[in-house]
Parts: C-alpha cells; structure tokens; sequence
C-alpha cells in the first residue's frame, strides 16, 4: 500500500496548564485527491487539529501530546520548519496570522524565495496563484489596506504558491461573499483533480456539501457523520438551548 498523505493515530493534546485534553484520541487517514469536511461548534478542537496537522503543536504552542501524526508516512516533527510547508498548508481562519510583507505580491513570493527557488519559477508560481484566486488587481497593494475577505484570498494565493500535497481550509469561506466562495470551491475542485489532499473545517454546513468524506468534532473528537447525523445534532442543540431561555 502507498505511504498516505495524512495518517493519525489516537492522537490527544493538552494545553500546558489544563488538565482537559483539547483534542482527544483521534484517528485519521487522509488518501491522494480525496477531500474532507470538519463541521463543529467553536471550541470542539477543530482548528487544533488543523494546527497539529500542520506541526504546529508541541513546536510552537506547549502542551502534552499523545500519539502520533505522520505526513508521508514520516512523523511531523521530524520535518525542519521550512520543509513541512510544502508539504501541508494551513490557510488560517484568521489570515493576519500570515500575512506580514508590505505588499500583497512580496507576501506571495515569499515561500518560494525561502526555499530558494529560480527566479522565473518564483514569478511563474505567484502568477498562477494570483490567477486562481483573482487577486492579480491587488499585487501592489499593503495586505492591510485590504477587506476580510481578500486578507483571505491572498493568504490562499501565498499557500498555493508553495505548492504543497496537503491543504488546510480552516473557515476559510466564512468571509467570502458568494462570488468568492464559488473561486474557492473551484480552486478545490482544481487541486483535487491534480491529487492533492485537502481538509475543509467550516462551522456552516452547507460549505461542505462536496466533501467525499465528512466529521462532525464534539469535545475533542472527531465521528464520521452523514449531513442528516449534523443537522440533527444542530437541531438538538438548539431545542436545548431554547428550554434553558
């Protein structure tokens, strides 16, 4: 059997000072081109798992992790910082987390030119991805003078210039109007057909319609679910909600 993209075993985190685990014995296997859908209340873990994907846990944020997380087979950790980005990545839910360059065309050259790539290569793969994501018009301009949404757009466009196997969409769509979330989707649609691996965490459902497999994330874990499964867990929720009122 080929290695797989994302494997995950009876993975737990615990942030430093809290004796309740964030994330909670998750198993997980992610295939080449398959996509998947992460739905759940805020504070369920969802962008933790995101973050352990992505090495982010233990190296920069401090607390007990069990188990283990291997991208190609090879522990997470054992990947140098710089390599593990073209390898998964995390468009964040909040996209000034990376956005740090005085312009929006430096911040999406900027991964490339870490990894030392030719010049023309550099400038063939931000054209591209200012291509997909339509952010061609704001290549000259400060990543803070822009709206939530193209903040998202661009964070998108510097993670595609890198041209990893995996990618993380962590809310991504919850600050686009319908004209970009339809961009996005396609964008998804694109980098699938080319084999990548991609994992959608969106807390509105209907986002994730075309997800080839989809989880809903309670307390830490994850269960595979049917749309029905989730519409029903919402609905309860609410009708708890409204006896306590």
């Amino acid at each position: 059997m080929d290695v797989l993209p994302v494997e995950i075993k009876n993975l737990s985190f615990t942030h430093a000072g809290s004796n309740r685990p964030v994330l909670n014995n998750i198993n997980l296997k992610m295939f080449p081109g398959e996509s998947i859908g992460i739905t759940g209340l805020s504070g369920s873990g969802k962008t933790t798992l995101a973050m352990a994907v992505c090495g982010l846990l233990k190296r920069n944020i401090e607390g007990i992790l069990e188990g283990e997380i291997k991208i190609y087979g090879k522990n997470v950790f054992d990947y140098a910082t710089a390599q593990i980005g073209t390898k998964v990545g995390l468009v964040f839910q909040n996209p000034e987390n990376q956005l740090f360059s005085t312009s929006v065309f430096d911040e999406i050259i900027f991964g490339p030119e870490n990894l030392c790539l030719q010049k023309q290569e550099i400038e063939k793969r931000a054209q591209k991805s200012m291509d997909l994501t339509g952010t061609q018009d704001l290549a000259d301009r400060h990543p803070g003078q822009l709206s939530g949404g193209e903040k998202h757009l661009v964070a998108l466009a510097s993670v595609l210039s890198l041209d990893p196997d995996i990618f993380i969409f962590d809310e991504v769509m919850s600050q686009l109007d319908s004209d970009n979330v339809q961009r996005v989707n396609k964008i998804i649609s694109i980098l699938k057909q080319c084999g990548k691996s991609i994992l959608i965490i969106d807390h509105e459902l209907s986002r994730l319609d075309g997800v080839d497999r989809l989880f809903l994330m309670k307390a830490g874990s994850i269960i595979p679910a049917s749309s029905r499964d989730i519409e029903d867990y919402y609905r309860e929720l609410l009708a708890k909600a409204d006896r306590l009122e």
